[in-house]
């Protein structure tokens, strides 16, 4: 999966780019074409005025390739509609678009997606039965995880074991939970697991960093050649 990483200074051009028309609202990113319709992308969206970060998974809804005369204010670029599950960020861009969003409490450790979630397990402190998730984000503060149905209450202690990236269980802390009846979203704040562990997720969030601005894609890359720093559009 491709990262679209796009920077918006100012509320006005983020109303000028956003898409209300589209399923889950969407966003336009310029000069960005050499993408099919239909293709699964990720968003990495800086907006200035805010000191906000997002990340948003979408799809390539429609690809403009020529821009128009200048009096018609039009350029080449790609309409990404978001998937769903973005519905916070989403309220998140209205809401500046409206005047009423407040800038981010600057985080003391950014998030990186997972463009391919981790499997992982859950557990309860001391319990031996486990059950199934995917990591599908992660920081140096903690992660978010997804489940299935009963999920932890919120302000409980779990243990999450990667069996596939990292020899030990990992003790975090419940913060929020959201979701339905099939399928939840938990943020995670970890805890202080130990000079081993701690060093281990150290570089867990360095390895997921690194594979994802791997990922950053601009308008010169080829389906052979990622960038290593990215491209702004």
């Amino acid at each position: 999966m491709k990262v679209l990483k796009t920077i918006i200074a100012a509320p006005d051009e983020l109303a000028e780019r956003f898409l209300p028309e589209m399923h889950n609202a969407g966003l336009f990113i310029p000069r960005t074409t050499r993408l099919s319709v239909g293709e699964d992308v990720c968003i990495w969206c800086q907006l200035r005025s805010h000191s906000a970060e997002l990340h948003m998974l979408g799809t390539v809804y429609w690809l403009r390739h020529r821009s128009g005369p200048k009096s018609q204010n039009l350029i080449s670029g790609a309409g990404i509609g978001f998937k769903d599950g973005s519905e916070e960020q989403v309220k998140y861009l209205r809401r500046i678009i409206d005047g009423d969003a407040e800038p981010f409490p600057r985080r003391r450790s950014p998030r990186t997606p997972l463009l391919s979630p981790w499997r992982c397990q859950i557990a309860s402190p001391g319990s031996t039965e486990t059950r199934p998730g995917m990591l599908v984000d992660i920081s140096k503060g903690g992660a978010l995880a997804a489940m299935g149905a009963d999920p932890v209450t919120i302000g409980n202690s779990i243990h999450i074991a990667l069996p596939w990236h990292s020899h030990t269980r990992h003790e975090m802390k419940v913060a929020w939970t959201i979701g339905s009846d099939s399928r939840w979203r938990l943020g995670l704040t970890r805890l202080h697991s130990g000079p081993a562990a701690d060093r281990e997720w150290a570089g867990l969030v360095a390895d997921a960093r690194k594979a994802f601005t791997q990922k950053v894609w601009n308008r010169h890359s080829t389906d052979t050649e990622l960038t290593k720093g990215g491209r702004t559009f």
